[in-house]
């Protein structure tokens, strides 16, 4: 066929389909319309500048698509997401800002043919725009995916892929050679973060990790020697993924190599201050926790606070998701080393701040909501406090269900493996007299807060042991108050100095029972 024959916008959109997998090409028109829009802004091919006047609109993807589809240049195709219907799916899919109405198929012979009708210019310039695209697309994903949602971004994955190799193979000329290579392993970046957070597929987001960094290095010259922003990510990216597979030597290894970077490419050298540096404190902070490391941990998490302190302003009333993650960390290296109480403040501050920073207050959702009050119930677990250890399992479990949208990811099978433990300990602990005594009083204390925890306190048996039963009731109904530890110790001592003349007089009655039943005798 004449290629010459097609509209502009469409040659366009069948140039940045040929460098893309054949199957399940994204059928949304958000996708194309702004793949066109990189195209068109590029100023490529002046000279047939006229052919935009074909009648195609560049901003009307719709006409575009059916005009090759008009050519039988591609075909549709509908697709079925877990059992909903093509509509539901497609419905679905559309909202992850990728699919709509099924997706597209390409032959390989036409792609093929296609990818030799452009000269290296135009393969510098498409590889580049799809490559933003796909960027945007992963790099933009809502935290909380449907079926629809999550299926619509793995289906960009070998997309990805695609692009990846051909720009790495093909190349092109001048800048948008350049631009495409750098888009295309920041795409492969952002799929692998999609496959490491999403899928927990490790081994497959430590190869595209991999492949990006071979290719930052190639275009930013220099070799394994070259230095780069977007090269101390890719390293930081890749301890990430280390740290996730329990390889922390390997891990460690890629954050030193990338705060050393980071700190070159933003000078001053230790003295450098920039987020990216306080990330790969951070991060080096949770890998020394791994290694046992804890004071080597809380050294680099104090100072990757302190940093992001400075950076977002405001000292230490700032407010950011870092700081937040941040507090967290701290939360769990006091946990390690046996300080509860500080493990206890650093996590309430990193709750506070998540819910302020993802908004909606106590109704806010979200995977690092849910993680705060996981590391809540572990802090309580660890005190002893199994009843309000349960409750915080039970919120973080409800919380991650809702944004992973399924029992298989890890995240959830963690907190039901917390629940599990917490309620094998509640169980042992109720044929305890003390422990029976102890959380009665805790459920009297509540009471005078709250009326309807007065009910639970008359759930928990006198006496006995107690089973299965029995802890879930305590469990799901125990009192925990976080701000107000000091009133509840007030409490306690005042209802110990109550008690006192009571036990007295009973003591004197024992004995005076004694006396009675001698006379008898």
């Amino acid at each position: 066929m004449n290629v010459e024959q097609l509209s502009r916008p469409a040659r366009e959109v069948m140039n940045m389909m040929s460098l893309m997998a054949p199957d399940g090409l994204p059928g949304g028109r958000d996708f194309w319309e702004d793949a066109l829009a990189m195209v068109r802004a590029a100023s490529l091919d002046d000279e047939d500048g006229a052919a935009d006047d074909v009648g195609l609109e560049w901003d009307d993807a719709d006409d575009v698509l059916s005009e090759l589809e008009g050519l039988s240049l591609v075909r549709r195709e509908q697709q079925q997401v877990d059992g909903e219907a093509p509509d539901a799916a497609a419905a679905a899919a559309a909202a992850a800002g990728a699919m709509a109405a099924g997706t597209w198929h390409m032959h390989r012979l036409l792609q093929m043919f296609a990818r030799e009708c452009m000269d290296g210019v135009q393969r510098g310039a498409v590889g580049a725009a799809v490559s933003k695209v796909l960027c945007g697309v992963l790099e933009s994903r809502p935290h909380i995916l449907s079926a629809g949602q999550r299926k619509a971004l793995f289906d960009l994955v070998p997309h990805v892929e695609s692009v990846m190799e051909r720009v790495s193979r093909e190349g092109g000329g001048g800048g948008g050679s350049v631009q495409a290579t750098q888009f295309a392993a920041r795409a492969g970046n952002a799929a692998a973060q999609l496959l490491k957070d999403v899928g927990c597929r490790y081994v497959q987001a430590r190869q595209y990790h991999e492949r990006s960094l071979a290719m930052l290095h190639e275009v930013h010259g220099g070799g394994d020697d070259a230095v780069h922003a977007d090269i101390a990510k890719t390293l930081n990216n890749l301890g990430e993924v280390c740290r996730a597979q329990g390889d922390y030597a390997g891990a460690r290894q890629y954050h030193e190599q990338s705060l050393a970077m980071k700190r070159e490419v933003h000078g001053g050298g230790d003295d450098a201050v920039h987020a990216d540096i306080a990330t790969s404190l951070n991060n080096l902070g949770g890998v020394c926790e791994a290694q046992g490391d804890y004071a080597g941990a809380r050294q680099y998490l104090e100072q990757a606070l302190a940093m992001l302190h400075e950076v977002h302003g405001g000292g230490d009333d700032a407010v950011h998701a870092d700081i937040a993650k941040t507090l967290n960390n701290l939360g769990e290296v006091c946990r390690a080393q046996g300080d509860y109480a500080g493990a206890r403040q650093y996590h309430e501050q990193s709750l506070a701040m998540k819910r302020e920073v993802h908004g909606g207050g106590d109704d806010a959702v979200h995977a690092d909501i849910a993680t705060s009050l996981n590391n809540l119930g572990g802090v309580c677990e660890a005190q002893g406090d199994y009843a309000g250890a349960r409750q915080y399992y039970e919120q973080a479990l409800a919380m991650y269900r809702q944004v992973h949208g399924s029992d298989a990811h890890p995240d959830v099978q963690q907190v039901q493996a917390n629940i599990a433990a917490v309620d094998r300990k509640l169980q042992a602990a109720m044929s305890d007299p003390a422990f029976r005594r102890r959380q009665r009083l805790r459920l009297k204390l509540a009471s005078r807060n709250t009326a309807s925890l007065a009910e639970a306190a008359r759930a928990v048996p006198a006496g006995g042991g107690g089973g299965g039963g029995a802890a879930a009731a305590v469990a799901s109904q125990g009192f925990h108050d976080n701000g107000q530890q000091q009133q509840q110790q007030q409490q306690t001592t005042t209802t110990k100095k109550q008690k006192k003349k009571p036990t007295a007089n009973k003591k004197k009655k024992t004995k005076s029972k004694g006396k009675k039943k001698k006379k008898k005798k």
